[in-house]
């Protein structure tokens, strides 16, 4: 019996060469991506479930021209052709603080145009939203 019929991935990092290992997702969530990158395969490869991978935009971090390139080649590899861009979200950056914890990022902006425009270039090949 079929439980839901679609998987909602988040992706945060690809390195260069589609390589397994990235050094972003390990240096951000201190482990490795390569378990998420074999299970992603997988439910891609053997499953008849609608998978929408979701890409979030952290400036300087997964919005770079290298990750996203990267992205864009190895989802289009899996033949993937439908994508959600999550855009960045300052909103967040004084909820650290008010528990005691100082935030170890501080981009304090939103995307702007010229900068969505750059992200989508990447995506053209693929159906997304418009953010």
């Amino acid at each position: 019996m079929q439980v839901f019929n679609l998987f909602l991935e988040k992706w945060r990092s690809r390195e260069p060469e589609l390589v397994k290992e990235t050094k972003i997702h390990a240096q951000y969530c201190k482990v490795s991506n390569e378990r998420i990158l074999e299970n992603f395969e997988d439910l891609i490869n053997n499953s008849s479930i609608e998978v929408l991978p979701r890409i979030p935009l952290i400036p300087g971090i997964t919005d770079t021209d290298e990750n996203l390139s990267s992205l864009s080649k190895y989802l289009n590899s899996l033949g993937i052709n439908q994508i959600r861009l999550l855009p960045y979200n300052p909103l967040w950056l004084d909820k650290p603080e008010k528990i005691g914890i100082k935030p170890l990022y501080h981009h304090q902006t939103w995307l702007s145009e010229e900068e969505k425009k750059r992200v989508k270039s990447h995506f053209l090949n693929f159906i997304t939203n418009d953010f």
